[in-house]
């Protein structure tokens, strides 16, 4: 039992290197602390925790408890040794200019943590956090390592981003981005959704310089909040996911896998991610509608499973297979280009469902499934092509063969 009535944390070490489970620390104000036994050293805060300098775990465990923790100082973690973050909502602190190490190979998770106080953390390694508040004032720099973020980020506040690392949301459900805005102090080398859920923006746009990486079966959705990336980067079950009013610049678009989803409730006069997909979906049952104000290319397949897609005169090409629930009109071509078998699933026909004309080109088959298909003006069958019906009906003005 320790009982000190003043304590000095102003300077000095207080060094815990006990080989037991210790339920409760008596003391918990500090300049500078230490954790260190390799054997079975396991401590924990008895209390709101204060630390002005320097906390390190050199080896052992250090179990936060139920209590907030705030370090003035350098935050460190070797390897080997554990920390074991909030069992409720209490914040891990960083309240002034120090570094952040974690020396372990994967990255311990350090709970909901805020950096505050007009303060500087600079990261030397990667680090976990669950949720990430840089407070107003505030900067934390990644160093050039990565920052896992398994709940919400908020920088909404007159916080600073700075770095070249990446920031990766590795965790399930739906996490929040909130960046605060755009520009140098707001903005992102590389974004990461990975694990499983999505990511969502909210109350501001998004600036990735680098890569925004959509893995797995993870979604990103816009939200209604604007988006500039250099790259998108979205795997074959990744899904980009946006109403179609926001300002969206994505300078390199993936065209060989993933799927961008437009489900607004809205009229739109454009796509706002552009002209060229891999994979295409609209899908909302309360009236969207979207124009083509250009060609369209999709490489993958198109569907359509609520909403309208108007092609305003314009042409699709489509490597892929043909999927409408909704509505189509029209008076562009439709140009089947893939290889192998396409399909054509029109959903019927009448005004709604019929093409003004549809091309097969390049080589393979299209064949009609579930339902027979109107075609208004020329149905073009190119080169060694072939337009399979499948039993499905078909009208058509004329046949070019």
């Amino acid at each position: 039992a320790v009982t000190i009535t003043t304590m000095d944390t102003a300077e000095g070490l207080v060094k815990y290197d006990g080989s037991g489970t210790y339920g409760s620390l008596s003391l918990n104000n500090y300049y500078n602390v230490e954790f260190n036994n390799a054997a079975t050293g396991d401590w924990m805060a008895g209390g709101a925790m204060d630390v002005n300098g320097t906390m390190t775990l050199t080896d052992g465990t250090f179990r936060q408890g139920g209590n907030t923790l705030n370090v003035g100082g350098t935050f460190s973690i070797a390897n080997g040794a554990v920390f074991v973050k909030s069992t409720n909502s209490s914040a891990l602190t960083f309240d002034n200019t120090g570094n952040l190490t974690d020396a372990n190979g994967t990255a311990v998770d350090l709970g909901n943590v805020t950096i505050g106080g007009s303060v500087v953390r600079t990261m030397t390694t990667a680090a976990q956090f669950t949720n990430l508040t840089i407070a107003n004032g505030s900067t934390l720099a990644d160093g050039g390592f990565t920052v896992n973020v398994g709940g919400n980020w908020d920088n909404s506040g007159t916080g600073v981003y700075t770095g070249t690392g990446t920031v990766n949301f590795n965790g399930t459900g739906t996490q929040t981005l909130s960046s605060g805005g755009t520009g140098v102090n707001k903005d992102f080398q590389a974004v990461t959704k990975s694990n499983s859920g999505t990511l969502q923006l909210i109350t501001s746009a998004a600036d990735i310089d680098g890569t925004l990486t959509i893995s797995g079966s993870t979604t990103v959705d816009l939200n209604g909040q604007a988006l500039t990336a250099g790259t998108l980067d979205n795997a074959a079950t990744g899904t980009l996911l946006l109403e179609g009013g926001e300002a969206v610049t994505i300078t390199t678009m993936d065209t060989a896998e993933g799927l961008v989803k437009y489900d607004g409730a809205g009229s739109y006069g454009s796509l706002a991610a552009g002209d060229n997909y891999f994979s295409l979906e609209f899908d909302n049952a309360g009236g969207g509608d979207w124009t083509l104000d250009s060609a369209l290319d999709v490489n993958g397949n198109l569907t359509i499973t609520n909403g309208e897609l108007i092609d305003g005169g314009f042409g699709i090409t489509l490597a892929g297979n043909w999927s409408n629930a909704g509505t189509y009109t029209g008076t562009g071509t439709v140009d089947f280009n893939g290889t192998g078998t396409q399909t054509l699933s029109s959903g019927g026909t009448g005004v709604n469902k019929d093409f003004q004309a549809v091309t097969k080109s390049n080589s393979g088959m299209l064949q009609l499934i579930t339902s027979g298909v109107d075609i208004d003006g020329t149905l073009t069958i190119s080169g060694s092509t072939t337009v399979d019906l499948n039993g499905q009906a078909l009208t058509a003005g004329t046949l070019d063969n």
